[in-house]
């Protein structure tokens, strides 16, 4: 019985440790389309990022609609729709570099306007989203050219 007890216990040992391969490289790019699913635990109420007051969809929003930066793995700053960006000394002004050629689903191509409205929207006293709170510290946001703001 002793003899039986080690050898299951030296299986799982064996097995606890043993490395797993993934069935996938990390470097391969997904495949276009396709589902996603996500399991929640509270209702969405809508995908609308100026709107919605739900945490859930706020969630999805971030996934579905890009900004003008996004977070790596790190939670560092990358580029998403500005390609670059500066700020001044004292870090109260920003300057956003928009890529070229970005365009909206309907083929419209983006431009710095697009940014301002948008985010104008978002802090607009009649609205009140999730992320209205991001925008409290912001005075204003100037249009310097048609990709750059």
């Amino acid at each position: 019985m002793k003899k039986k007890l080690l050898f299951i216990s030296i299986l799982l040992a064996a097995f606890a440790f043993h490395p797993s391969r993934p069935t996938s490289k990390i470097d391969e790019k997904p495949d276009n389309g396709g589902h996603l699913t996500i399991g929640t635990v509270f209702p969405i109420d809508i995908i609308n990022p100026i709107i919605s007051m739900s945490g859930t969809s706020a969630v999805l929003a971030e996934i579905i609609f890009n900004g003008l930066l996004k977070s790596d793995e790190n939670f560092n700053a990358v580029p998403d729709i500005a390609y670059k960006w500066k700020s001044s000394e004292n870090g109260l002004k920003w300057r956003f570099y928009l890529r070229k050629g970005v365009s909206f689903h309907d083929g419209r191509e983006l431009t710095s306007e697009d940014v301002k409205f948008t985010y104008d929207l978002i802090k607009d006293p009649k609205y009140s989203g999730y992320f209205t709170s991001y925008f409290k510290l912001v005075d204003r946001i100037n249009i310097i050219d048609k990709y750059t703001l």
